[in-house]
C-alpha cells in the first residue's frame, strides 16, 4: 500500500515537473482545449484510466498520515527546492495506460489541470520551480514537434510534454502526447468509446475523489499465476473477471466502492462466495478477528448483481490511524527480525574469517619453516 501511494505521489509530482517544461514553450501550441470528462481525455484502447481530485487528496487525513512516512523524500524535497508545493495548484489529474497486444501497460500518460496553468505569473513560477528541480537532477530538455505542435522532450530520455488548452498539460512518452493531442483535437476516438469502461465509470465515479476503471488483458491471469506460483489455485475465482471500476472518497475517513465485471451472473456469484470465504477464513483466526484488520474486514460488504460483483467498505479517521499504526508496527518488527537474523550470520562470517586467518597464518608458518629448512640444508652442503 505504501509503495503504491508513494508511486502515485511521485506521478503527480512528475506531472507538475513535466507541466513546467510545457509552459516554457506554451506559446507554440495548445490550440485544442482539454476535454472535461476523464474518459474523453484518455485515448481509445486505454486499459486503465484514473482520475485524482488532487485538492481533496492533499486535504485528506489519509494523505497527512501517509506523508509522515515521507521524511525528506518526495513532496518535502520539492517544497524545499521550490519554496512552495506545486501540487496545491493542481485541481485534478487524469492518468491513463495503453499499449499493444502483449504489452498492454507499455505507455503511461497524464493530463494535469488547474491553477498552475492559468496566467503567465503561475506559469513562470512553475517554470522556475521545474528548472531548479531538473538542475538538481542534472537533466536537460529540448524542443521537438509532435502532431504539428511544439513539444518539449527530455534530452536524455523519452519524456515529452505539451500545453493543452487554457489549464491543462499532457505528459508521457512521444506516443502518449501524440495520441492525446489527436483526441483533444477530435482526430482520434477517446476511451469513452469503450462501453465497458464507460459503464463502470458511471457506476463508481459519483461523488468520489479517486476513480479508476480498467479492462484486464486476456493474458493477465496467466501472468498472475506466474507471480503466485506457490498457490495458483487461489486465483481461480478471478479467471472470469473482465474489467473493474473502483471509486474512493478520502475527504472524511476512507470510503471505497468497487464494481467487478465478470463473464456471467454465475461467475459473479462464484466470485462473491470466494471473497466472502476468504474473509471468513481470516476472521477465524482470533489474532486477526480482534485486531484493527479484523474490524476493517467486518465492514466489507460484497454483493453479486447480475454479472457484476459490488464491494464496499468504509473506515473512519480513527480506524485509518489504527490500521496505519498496525502496519508501522509490523514494519518495525520485520526490520528488527531481519536485523536479528543477520547478527548470527555476521558472527559466523567473523568466526569463519578468523579461522581463515588462522589457517593462513599456519600455512605461512609452515612455509617459513620449510624455507628455513631448505636454507639450512643448502648451507650444510
Amino acid at each position: 500500500m505504501s509503495d503504491l501511494l508513494q508511486r502515485s505521489r511521485w506521478l503527480l509530482l512528475g506531472a507538475v515537473a513535466t507541466a513546467g517544461l510545457a509552459f516554457a514553450v506554451a506559446t507554440f501550441g495548445g490550440e485544442s482545449g482539454a476535454p472535461g470528462h476523464p474518459l474523453d481525455v484518455a485515448p481509445s484502447g486505454s486499459s486503465l484510466v484514473a482520475r485524482i481530485d488532487v485538492s481533496a487528496v492533499l486535504g485528506s487525513h489519509l494523505y497527512g498520515a501517509l506523508l509522515e512516512e515521507d521524511d525528506e523524500g518526495g513532496a518535502r524535497r520539492i517544497v524545499r527546492t521550490c519554496g512552495y508545493d506545486p501540487l496545491e495548484q493542481i485541481d485534478d489529474a487524469v492518468v491513463f495506460v495503453f499499449g499493444a497486444e502483449g504489452h498492454p501497460f507499455e505507455h503511461v500518460g497524464f493530463v494535469a489541470r488547474g491553477e498552475m496553468a492559468r496566467g503567465n505569473e503561475n506559469r513562470e513560477r512553475l517554470v522556475g520551480c521545474v528548472r531548479s528541480v531538473i538542475r538538481e537532477q542534472g537533466g536537460a530538455i529540448e524542443q521537438v514537434e509532435v502532431e504539428g505542435q511544439a513539444v518539449v522532450a527530455s534530452a536524455h530520455g523519452g519524456s515529452h510534454a505539451s500545453f493543452l488548452g487554457d489549464d491543462g498539460v499532457v505528459g508521457g512518452d512521444r506516443e502518449v502526447v501524440s495520441r492525446t493531442l489527436r483526441v483533444a483535437s477530435g482526430r482520434s476516438a477517446p476511451a469513452r468509446s469503450d462501453p465497458s469502461l464507460a459503464r463502470l465509470w458511471d457506476r463508481v465515479a459519483a461523488g468520489r475523489d479517486l476513480v479508476i476503471v480498467g479492462r484486464l488483458p486476456d493474458r493477465w491471469l496467466s501472468a498472475l499465476r506466474r507471480l503466485a506460483a506457490d498457490a495458483p489455485d487461489e486465483l481461480d475465482a478471478l479467471a472470469a473477471v473482465r474489467a473493474f471500476g473502483l471509486g474512493a472518497t478520502v475527504r472524511s475517513g476512507l470510503s471505497i466502492g468497487a464494481n467487478v465485471e465478470t463473464a456471467s451472473p454465475r461467475d459473479a456469484v462464484a466470485l462473491q462466495e470466494d471473497l466472502e470465504a476468504r474473509i471468513d477464513a481470516e476472521l477465524s483466526d482470533p489474532m486477526a478477528r480482534f485486531s484493527v484488520i479484523g474490524a476493517a474486514l467486518r465492514r466489507v460488504r460484497i454483493e453479486a448483481q447480475d454479472a457484476d460483483v459490488v464491494l464496499t467498505v468504509d473506515l473512519t479517521n480513527d480506524q485509518i490511524d489504527e490500521v496505519l499504526g498496525l502496519w508501522r508496527e509490523l514494519r518495525r518488527r520485520g526490520a528488527e527480525e531481519a536485523t536479528e537474523e543477520g547478527e548470527p550470520d555476521a558472527e559466523a562470517d567473523s568466526e569463519a574469517g578468523s579461522e581463515a586467518e588462522a589457517g593462513a597464518d599456519s600455512e605461512a608458518e609452515a612455509d617459513s619453516e620449510a624455507e628455513a629448512g631448505a636454507g639450512s640444508d643448502s648451507a650444510e652442503r
